[in-house]
């Protein structure tokens, strides 16, 4: 497949239905935690000074491995009625704070990714031969969870945190995550890419760490075309998944065939 770099295009970002969700408040979150016995199990505690409009930044220690998947599960499950989006983070996820960041609306992914490979500030991206064969093959992860990767290699992220938005893509603002900021990214920028991801996708936020996100793919990529699709608009967000990380186009579009997405700014 042939990636137009000098004309980028970007297909619209699919309809997003209203979103139900109202961000979640400590005072509903604590009665909860005393009439659901596996959320209280938990062990979560707010963060002092994280509080805003009645709701704070909550975490608790887990396991790595399959029983941090286990309570991420458990925890997203009640997303819906919390309005506490969880992520796994590891503790030098947190050292780096900065102010919470407001994202105004509408959210446009594509327009953000135009306007980034248009800007042309980190080059195009190099293509290379990488094994795609398994790209139209629907059965490829038949069996493989999500959760029997992040078993294998998120050995680092040892807590969960639950933070107050009402939907996941809005959780690196609300947390003030400076993990991207080497490529001058802000909160309202990953919104508008990680909701489009979320609709067209089916990319939810698994994780955040220090300079990394990391997403589940509850759905396969259909086809080699497809994943190298997403891959350059992966690398439109994360140059760095090209340049330092997967080494080509190809090399991202072979790693977004996998039910765990990695994105790394150097």
């Amino acid at each position: 497949m042939t990636i137009d770099t000098t004309a980028p295009r970007f297909t619209p970002d699919p309809p997003v239905p209203e979103q139900a969700v109202a961000p979640g408040r400590d005072a509903a979150l604590r009665e909860l935690l005393t009439a659901d016995p596996e959320l209280a199990a938990a062990g979560l505690t707010p963060l002092p000074g994280t509080e805003i409009d009645g709701g704070s930044v909550w975490l608790a220690p887990v396991e790595p491995g399959y029983p941090a998947c286990d309570r991420w599960r458990t925890l997203r499950d009640r997303f819906e009625r919390t309005g506490f989006w969880p992520v796994l983070v590891e503790e030098a996820t947190l050292h780096h704070p900065h102010e919470p960041e407001t994202v105004p609306g509408p959210l446009d992914g594509a327009a953000v990714l135009t306007a980034r490979v248009t800007d042309r500030e980190y080059g195009d991206p190099v293509r290379a031969e990488v094994d795609l064969g398994d790209a139209d093959d629907p059965d490829r992860y038949a069996g493989f969870d999500w959760a029997d990767t992040w078993a294998i290699i998120g050995d680092e992220f040892d807590r969960v945190a639950l933070v107050p938005v009402a939907a996941p893509w809005l959780v690196p603002a609300r947390l003030g995550w400076q993990g991207a900021c080497n490529a001058g990214l802000d909160g309202a920028e990953h919104a508008a890419v990680l909701r489009r991801w979320h609709h067209l996708y089916r990319a939810e936020l698994l994780t955040l760490g220090f300079d990394t996100v990391w997403l589940r793919h509850l759905a396969p990529l259909p086809d080699r075309e497809t994943a190298l699709a997403a891959a350059y608009e992966a690398f439109a967000y994360c140059p760095d998944a090209v340049h330092q990380d997967y080494g080509s186009l190809d090399g991202v579009a072979e790693r977004l065939l996998r039910p765990v997405w990695r994105l790394w700014w150097d």
